[in-house]
């Protein structure tokens, strides 16, 4: 019998091997997983479903579960509500605007301790690779005067609607596979830490000067209905677990990788040391703030976009690149979430344990191609030039890993463990001090054992 069962494999991967050698528009291959089933679960939080500004939301997986964690998707109710400014939501709340840390744990285990600034980091991201925030359900502009998510103009504050948060940065974003048996773990549980009000914008007079500074305290957001969604599956005839179990006979645990992040900040006129002891460091993600970002303050205008149509809003560039790309519209930013170059003609480059990364000191233009070639995928925004690029949306990333080896579940960066990586981001030529945020992209991994056995390697 087992003879024969050798043969059958044996067979089975000189026929897949031979398959492989031909275009995938001629091979006659199709899979089976018979006993499938799909659904749905609203999950509410621990605790109130209403919740404000630094305030932390806890919601559980379902237990004894396949779950999709990357269908995790938390809702809720948002709006302004301050009785001492009138305000605005700032832009790509679909990506998590909102949102300052997003931890997970498992039975008291942290998993991912989340960085600070998660919202920063979601923004930047977006900045590079194109925006990716849902219009229907997210928040990816500034509503100015009409609300394009809730019927009726918008006065004083702005109108309650509903938003979802359906895309993660971190482990719930990226856990690979993302289909989890969390019947291997103890209780899953997701801690969302809410941004401060300053990153909501100031609206006294969003007709005719929207971009003016602000008046009073930085306008009071609300979440109120808060829950999450998530997809749990089933099978049936027994494969996947015969298969997990396999796994934990032969290596003794399951091992799923994830990324990741790490964040520093500082003000400087020449460079930002920090550390970082990590099995693999994949990128390095540079962010550039402005001088006040913590600030209250009215509405940024990206350079380039128009004004709204017979009102003079001062800040905004009027019909400077009229008709070309994508700039026949009216954009803003909140100032938390605006990211300015720190200056024309400065030079730029890392400094990983003595050596330069890249090997000279590079401008903007070269740091910019530099960020095209280490995001994964190579996926880079496609609308707005140059000017709008620096002067609102200067991010810079530095790859340390083979290209495209998330793919392949491969870990191929940088290793630091047992050694003190001294790592610094350098610039020449500034002419006063900036704010920078730098966030480390790590490949952790979460090692699933016996009886609900887990660990992290960071």
């Amino acid at each position: 019998m087992t003879d024969t069962k050798d043969k059958l494999e044996t067979l089975d991967k000189i026929i897949s091997t031979k398959y492989m050698t031909y275009s995938s528009q001629l091979q006659y291959v199709l899979s089976r997983i018979s006993g499938v089933t799909t659904n749905h679960f609203k999950l509410m939080p621990n605790g109130s479903d209403t919740a404000t500004a630094n305030q932390i939301v806890r919601i559980a997986l379902p237990q004894n579960s396949l779950v999709n964690l990357k269908s995790f998707a938390l809702h809720f109710d948002a709006e302004i509500t301050s009785a001492a400014g009138v305000g605005r939501l700032p832009p790509g709340i679909g990506i998590g605007s909102l949102i300052e840390r997003v931890e997970v744990s498992v039975g008291g285990l942290q998993i991912a301790a989340g960085s600070n600034f998660y919202n920063v980091l979601a923004m930047a991201k977006q900045a590079v690779m194109g925006d990716y925030c849902d219009p229907v359900l997210g928040h990816s502009e500034v509503i100015r005067n009409k609300s394009y998510v809730k019927s009726g103009a918008v006065a004083d504050y702005e109108n309650k609607g509903s938003y979802v948060v359906n895309k993660f940065e971190g482990f719930l974003g990226s856990v690979s596979p993302s289909i989890v048996d969390l019947g291997l773990l103890p209780e899953m549980v997701i801690s969302i830490t809410l941004a401060g009000n300053n990153v909501c914008i100031d609206a006294t007079d969003a007709l005719l000067d929207f971009t003016k500074g602000a008046t009073s305290a930085a306008p009071v957001y609300k979440l109120t209905n808060i829950y999450a969604t998530v997809e749990c599956m089933g099978m049936s005839d027994g494969t996947y677990e015969a298969m997990v179990a396999q796994q934990m006979s032969q290596v003794g645990y399951v091992e799923l990788p994830f990324k990741n992040y790490l964040s520093f900040q500082d003000n400087t006129q020449s460079n930002v040391k920090f550390s970082v002891a990590s099995q693999s460091i994949s990128r390095i993600w540079i962010v550039h703030r402005a001088d006040n970002f913590a600030d209250p303050s009215g509405a940024i205008g990206i350079t380039g976009y128009l004004p709204p149509a017979g009102n003079d809003v001062s800040g905004v560039s009027q019909n400077d690149f009229l008709n070309t790309l994508d700039y026949n519209k009216e954009k803003y930013t909140s100032n938390y979430l605006n990211f300015p170059t720190v200056g024309a003609g400065v030079k730029h480059w890392l400094t990983i344990n003595g050596a330069m990364v890249p090997q000279w000191q590079a401008s903007e233009c070269d740091m910019i191609e530099i960020t095209k070639n280490s995001v994964l995928g190579h996926k880079n925004q496609m609308r707005h030039g140059f000017l709008t690029q620096t002067d609102n949306y200067s991010v810079y990333c530095v790859r340390l890993n083979l290209p495209e080896s998330e793919h392949a579940n491969s870990i191929t960066g940088m290793d630091t463990r047992g050694t003190n990586a001294q790592m610094f981001y350098n610039m020449a030529g500034l002419s006063a001090a900036k704010n920078v945020n730098i966030f480390v992209e790590c490949d952790s991994s979460l090692r699933i054992g016996a009886a609900q056995a887990a660990e992290v390697l960071a």
